[in-house]
């Protein structure tokens, strides 16, 4: 019975040994702590003090304010993100410019210039969300599990973690191609059809090529299908 409950006991530690198989390293997740956390004052405003046309508070709140966007301005967005670098950090500077427009109005108090600049505030934060949050959450995932397939499985030539990858990456597409455009995109749906119709195409072929496959098979087949995607996401740019 010991040694039974031995055994069991260095199954259990091996498997906890072991990270998870569909775990992103940071780099693979697509968040800005700084901007999460700026919605802690941002909310404030915009859910009691504005709508109250409370300027007493909004020029209270002004330190939070500028700590939440200095956080936000010092941010570094994960590697996941690199292709939205240019934008974000053309709206980070757009975000300092109406921070200082909201200093202004704060300090002394300016009722008008405060609650407009507090309207602006908000906008900016949301077009910053904006800027990193996917189009559509079936999209995010199926991103997540490219990354690691593009950036860590293919360069360390891990066929094996390929493998595993690349039936994610068929489930996913399989939801990537169910989810419906939301409404905000409707002018854009000929264009992300055509786009999706091409990824879904590439997914397959790789998913078709895997067994048996080799890293020189493969390779051509990652490209395009990186490619692919790259396409579909540049409709929402």
């Amino acid at each position: 019975m010991r040694s039974l409950v031995f055994i069991l006991l260095l199954v259990v530690s091996a498997a906890s040994a072991q990270p998870a198989a569909k775990e992103r390293p940071s780099e693979a997740k697509p968040e800005v702590q700084a901007l999460m956390d700026f919605h802690d004052v941002i909310a404030q405003i915009w859910h009691t003090a504005w709508p109250n046309k409370d300027t007493d508070m909004l020029a209270k709140v002004l330190p939070e304010v500028e700590q939440g966007a200095e956080a936000v301005v010092k941010a570094t967005l994960p590697a996941i993100l690199h292709e939205r670098e240019g934008k974000w950090r053309e709206n980070v500077k757009r975000l300092q410019e109406v921070v200082a427009e909201y200093r202004a109005a704060a300090s002394p108090v300016d009722k008008e210039r405060l609650l407009a600049a507090a309207e602006k505030l908000h906008m900016q934060y949301e077009v910053l969300v904006r800027t990193i949050r996917p189009a559509l959450k079936e999209l995010d995932d199926f991103h997540g599990s490219l990354y690691l397939l593009y950036h860590y499985a293919l360069p360390e030539k891990d066929l094996q973690r390929i493998h595993v990858l690349a039936e994610e990456l068929k489930a996913k597409m399989e939801k990537l191609s169910a989810a419906t455009l939301p409404a905000r995109h409707k002018e854009k749906a000929a264009a992300f059809e055509k786009a999706r119709t091409s990824l879904s195409t590439s997914v397959a072929a790789l998913h078709k090529a895997v067994p048996g496959g080799t890293i020189a098979t493969l390779t051509p087949l990652i490209e395009e299908m990186h490619g692919r995607y790259e396409d579909l996401d540049k409709v929402f740019q």
